[in-house]
């Protein structure tokens, strides 16, 4: 699969030589001249012979036939089958924060199949909550809160920001963890002072066999039942294999998230997400954003791994094709923008003939009425 990710770059390099290098317009268009000159080169001949036969001067007229052919011919084609399309397309691409450089970006992101997206892409600021929050045994829920927002903090992702702000993002209430590993599809194990945390959903803590008070599983049950649709996910907290806190999280969907991924999947292509939310997942996703399941996959531990290593990090210089703002929005319609064109290439290449064609039977009518007539459109 061909997949797209967003980096972060201080420097676009080889901008113009990736603008000028022979691309498939070049490529399209040399397939096209040698069928002008030749036209043309039929029209100085037919043009020349008019000419002969009214009595007037053959080289004028031979010289302005296969001129105006090739004026004619040449640009309307490229112009109107190749840069009229690209030109409308970066002038909207320009208001959304987003610059695609010639057809080289489309011949490189024309073919995408998926789009690689962190969740805090998906979920911005604000779109995710905290309903309520429970202490089921006997820690206060300011200290739980504490410990979740340590490890979440230090995994990133959408849910670092929300519990930043649960703790007001007071760096005397985050705590120093000594190691942290995700869990996929269940959720974060970390060490803080030689305590095992957890923090996942309810799977993980089944999976662990934490102490649940109160009932056990049973508990679970009455946690879950709390849940009004799958907007609304429990996240669990356990420290030394004991149950402490109980968060219900609201999950609502960014309008310029939503909007972004339908461009996506209006073109066939998908989403491949990047979380350490083990309740971000396919029914949640489909059920937020309203898309069908198809189009979404979640990202493997070793493709997690391999994600890290090329999108956390900003880097000195980035080959310009596309270039973004860095939002969802932006980076999502030039993607569309190169399928668009892509798709239209067939379509382009029979417009240059066309245009052509009309041209040329213009020029060539005008040439066989009289060599003079053409005179009025030099």
């Amino acid at each position: 699969a061909r997949i797209a990710y967003m980096v972060r770059t201080r420097h676009l390099s080889n901008y113009f030589r990736n603008a000028c290098r022979e691309d498939r317009c070049n490529i399209m268009m040399s397939r096209v001249y040698p069928v002008i000159l030749i036209l043309s080169a039929a029209a100085c001949v037919v043009s020349s012979l008019v000419g002969f036969f009214q009595g007037g001067s053959v080289p004028d007229a031979a010289f302005t036939a296969l001129c105006s052919s090739l004026v004619i011919g040449i640009p309307i084609t490229g112009l109107l089958g190749m840069e009229i399309p690209l030109s409308r397309i970066c002038r909207m691409l320009r208001k959304k924060g987003a610059l695609l450089n010639g057809w080289n970006a489309v011949d490189k992101f024309g073919n995408t199949d998926a789009f690689a997206v962190n969740t805090t892409e998906l979920f911005p600021r604000g779109s995710i909550r905290v309903r309520k929050s429970f202490a089921v045994n006997d820690m206060e829920i300011e200290d739980i809160t504490s410990v979740a927002a340590s490890v979440l903090m230090s995994s990133g992702g959408a849910l670092a920001e929300v519990f930043g702000e649960l703790i007001r993002d007071d760096p005397r209430l985050r705590l120093n963890v000594d190691s942290l590993t995700y869990e996929n599809e269940l959720g974060i194990t970390a060490w803080i002072k030689n305590k095992k945390v957890l923090v996942g959903n309810r799977h993980m803590m089944e999976l662990h066999r934490v102490l649940i008070p109160g009932g056990g599983l049973a508990r679970l049950d009455e946690f879950d039942a709390m849940r009004k649709n799958e907007c609304f996910q429990m996240l669990y907290v356990a420290v030394n294999s004991r149950l402490m806190g109980v968060y219900m999280l609201e999950y609502k969907a960014a309008l310029s998230a939503r909007n972004a991924l339908l461009q996506l999947i209006e073109d066939g292509t998908g989403i491949v997400v990047y979380t350490c939310d083990a309740n971000i997942n396919i029914p949640l996703i489909r059920s937020v954003f309203d898309i069908p399941p198809r189009f979404i996959s979640i990202m493997s531990n070793e493709g997690s791994s391999v994600y890290d290593s090329v999108t956390f990090k900003v880097t000195e210089a980035q080959e310009a094709l596309i270039a973004t703002d860095g939002s969802l929005r932006a980076l999502s319609s030039a993607i569309r923008a190169a399928a668009l064109l892509k798709n239209g290439e067939g379509m382009s290449l029979m417009i240059q003939s066309i245009c052509f064609v009309l041209g040329f039977l213009l020029v060539a009518g005008l040439c066989c009425v009289s060599p003079y007539s053409i005179d009025a459109f030099r």
